[in-house]
């Protein structure tokens, strides 16, 4: 596994919860995009970083709280599959989130080019080519 693709996406989840936007932007390549789980109600695909900021950025709007606990990592290729959890606690309404979450980053010349995020370890997985 390639250590430096899974250093990149470690950082990028420190930043989310330090709510460190624009250092996690920085990690992006400038035409990234990030793909919304398409079974979230209004979820799309941000193209850019200055989307890709916006988006960071109203995470603190909702949440007062974010962690983010990396189980494990899988690679194929330039590929990361994360298998995480999150906890967070909504600002408005202090109702607490606790579930799993999946994602999968591509990564070249120590760039996020994208980042996909999934309802389930297999999606993850077959995302990748890595099916169980």
């Amino acid at each position: 596994m390639s250590e430096e693709n899974v250093e990149v996406v470690r950082r990028a989840y420190s930043y989310v919860e330090q709510g460190d936007f624009q250092a996690l932007v920085e990690l992006f390549d400038p035409d990234a995009e990030y793909i919304e789980d398409p079974r979230i109600p209004g979820a799309v695909t941000r193209q850019g970083r200055a989307e890709i900021r916006r988006y960071g950025e109203s995470l603190s709007r909702y949440w007062q709280s974010i962690e983010l606990k990396i189980e494990r990592c899988a690679q194929r290729g330039a590929d990361v599959v994360v298998f995480s959890s999150i906890r967070a606690r909504a600002k408005a309404s202090g109702v607490e989130l606790d579930r799993p979450l999946f994602h999968v980053f591509s990564v070249r010349d120590g760039k996020l080019v994208r980042a996909q995020w999934l309802s389930s370890e297999s999606e993850a997985l077959e995302a990748a080519g890595l099916e169980e």
